[in-house]
């Protein structure tokens, strides 16, 4: 006679022959409770719900399996258990890393996906104390930080997200929420970047920053580095052509952390450079705030960075920083030195060595920073934004062949492809970069009509 239901949860087997029936599926019964496979555990889940004893020893076991195969019901089944004891940080912890693996299903519905991230940003908001069921919680949001999926409930994810920060003395917990948070800003535009400063957000990151300071770079374990280039990315990300949170930046002593955490951990540092350096660069376009950099001990920096710079990853930004201010003019550049000239000239020869097949390592959300500096009359400090654009229409020829028409610029560069007078000692020139910037545009709009910048 087969049996309705065969409970097998907590039972020990005592031989090979009975552990073998406990996992066995197929076992003489309709429905079987146990923890040796995921069906046992859900069908427990859903059966034992007011028994916290069994439900968190459950969610223990459940939150072993990387490889689940009962998405939905899995869903389903761990967000009940979590809600009805959401007051137990211990089944928490468990249950969030079980969720981690269930989200990665393949068909889950988009309304049990966003119940799923709304009950962990509810965890988040309730029990910022726990830095493990914190560090679950970001963990199991990374991977959502888009618009489609975080976008709805973006207001209390960014409230619980600074605030794990401001509190946590966790190093993991701290570099996961700040991993989390950056990849959160970088998709926002810029009303939500400037709310999210509101949250000081910018003073709480250089905080970070500071603190890092204060280790020596001879005891510096994996997280402070990794924390430094995920501080970066954050200020890199709120400071993009947002002039408002540049100003903030400004004011919190943004460029006094930018100078410290070069000169104390510049060899160490060197993935949070290219971010470090790209906040800075965020500032050089606004034009009330470049008197702000105009100074020796910053222009020093950035040509001993770029000196250094064996990979070209943070020259990119440095070209940007330097023809922003050279852009400004003789007299606004003043007696600073390294002079105005020798900074141009300098800064070409680095440009000249980037390879044309290489990585760009810039990235820019519109036109307008480069398409400003190229009102220069003069080739070198026009050459940058030329430059930059030429590369960056050849890796990611969608997205910049799609700005170039949708800001109707294509034909400034037409314009300077038939130059008869430009500086001969560029090499390319900026006649000839003008031209592969063309030659981009036009290959790809034989291909496809330009469509959105996404």
């Amino acid at each position: 006679h087969r049996m309705q239901f065969l409970g097998l949860f907590r039972i020990v087997p005592f031989d090979d022959q009975s552990r073998d029936t406990v996992c066995v599926e197929n076992v003489n019964a309709d429905q079987v409770t146990g923890d040796q496979t995921e069906s046992q555990i859900l069908l427990g889940l859903e059966l034992y719900k007011e028994r916290y004893d069994y439900m968190y020893e459950l969610m223990l076991t459940l939150a072993q399996y990387v490889s689940p195969v009962e998405f939905e019901r899995g869903l389903k089944a761990i967000l009940e258990a979590c809600q009805l004891h959401q007051k137990s940080t211990s089944l928490l912890v468990a249950g969030v890393a079980s969720l981690y693996w269930y989200l990665k299903g393949p068909d889950t519905p988009v309304e049990l996906r966003r119940k799923s991230i709304r009950m962990v940003v509810d965890i988040m908001s309730k029990h910022r104390d726990c830095s493990d069921l914190m560090y679950n919680c970001c963990v199991c949001l990374y991977p959502y930080q888009t618009k489609e999926d975080s976008g709805f409930i973006l207001t209390n994810l960014a409230i619980s997200l600074v605030n794990i920060v401001r509190c946590t003395t966790s190093l993991r917990t701290l570099l996961m929420t700040l991993l989390v948070l950056s990849k959160l800003i970088w998709w926002l535009p810029k009303p939500e970047k400037i709310w999210i400063a509101q949250l000081e957000t910018i003073e709480i990151t250089l905080d970070v920053l500071v603190s890092l300071n204060h280790i020596s770079p001879h005891g510096l374990r994996e997280n402070p580095l990794e924390l430094m280039e995920a501080g970066w990315n954050i200020l890199w990300n709120m400071t993009d052509e947002c002039p408002e949170n540049c100003m903030l930046f400004c004011e919190s002593s943004g460029i006094e952390v930018t100078l410290t955490c070069y000169k104390s951990h510049q060899e160490a540092v060197e993935n949070a450079m290219p971010s470090m350096f790209g906040a800075l660069g965020n500032v050089a376009e606004v034009d009330e705030l470049q008197s702000k950099i105009m100074t020796r001990d910053v222009i020093m920096a950035l040509k001993e960075a770029v000196a250094n710079d064996k990979h070209h990853r943070m020259s990119y930004s440095i070209g940007g920083v330097i023809a922003n201010l050279a852009y400004k003019g003789v007299e606004f550049w003043g007696d600073v030195q390294p002079s105005r000239q020798s900074m141009l000239d300098f800064m070409a020869r680095e440009m000249q060595e980037w390879d044309m097949e290489g990585e760009v390592w810039i990235e820019f959300n519109s036109l307008t920073p480069l398409m400003k500096i190229m009102q220069s009359p003069e080739d070198k400090v026009a050459y940058w934004g030329v430059r930059t654009l030429a590369g960056l229409s050849r890796i990611r020829q969608k997205r910049y062949c799609n700005l170039l028409h949708t800001e109707g610029v294509i034909e400034v560069f037409r314009e300077i492809a038939t130059r008869t007078h430009y500086d001969i000692n560029l090499s390319p020139s900026l006649p000839q970069l003008a031209r592969i910037i063309v030659q981009n545009y036009e290959s790809f709009v034989t291909v496809q009509q330009p469509m959105d910048t996404a």
